[in-house]
């Protein structure tokens, strides 16, 4: 993976976890927002609307992203085409941000090389899907979020942000910007 171009569409809590693995394989990382600000652990970074070819020409593609109406259905025929590297596009964001008839196309086609989906639209997806008989399709049943201190973890923010809004009305952290969608 060393030397290889990785793009991650969403440059929060889970976008800066995956950028900080790649860069553990020496991978190139490219983080997508909505502006194109700077975020932590990504070597440069991309407005959504405005989208580098080089961030189109990544090896990985990972979808972080929430679901708002901006990202619905952003990964579609027109989006797969925009594709050079015929990448990896793995999606552990919203199964609704992604068409799932033109993946499959794009998978048929060769402008998706493969694709890891942690998430589906619809999901659970049906049983009579082709992806379910791809062979360069991977299908997880939507758990790529647990890992064995999870509950630890979410435990210690709901403590922590019970503490503060006692004390003061706010949270101390993960705040839902409702106008945002995330």
């Amino acid at each position: 993976m060393s030397g290889k171009k990785l793009a991650v569409f969403g440059t929060g809590h889970i976008g800066t976890r995956v950028a900080e693995l790649g860069r553990a394989f020496k991978m190139e990382t490219s983080g997508v927002n909505h502006s194109g600000h700077p975020a932590t652990g990504f070597e440069q970074t991309e407005a959504i609307n405005e989208l580098d070819p080089a961030v189109l020409n990544a090896d990985v593609i990972v979808n972080t992203l929430p679901l708002t109406r901006k990202t619905h259905s952003l990964y579609d025929s027109a989006f797969f085409a925009k594709l050079t590297a015929a990448p990896l596009f793995i999606s552990i964001g919203r199964g609704p941000s992604v068409v799932t008839e033109d993946l499959i196309k794009a998978l048929n086609d060769g402008q998706v090389g493969a694709a890891g989906l942690d998430v589906t639209d619809p999901e659970p997806l049906p049983s009579d899907s082709p992806l379910w008989h791809m062979k360069n399709v991977t299908i997880t049943p939507h758990v790529s979020g647990l890992y064995q201190e999870y509950v630890r973890d979410v435990v210690h923010i709901f403590k922590e942000n019970l503490c503060q809004y006692k004390k003061d009305g706010t949270l101390a952290r993960n705040e839902v910007d409702m106008k945002k969608g995330y």
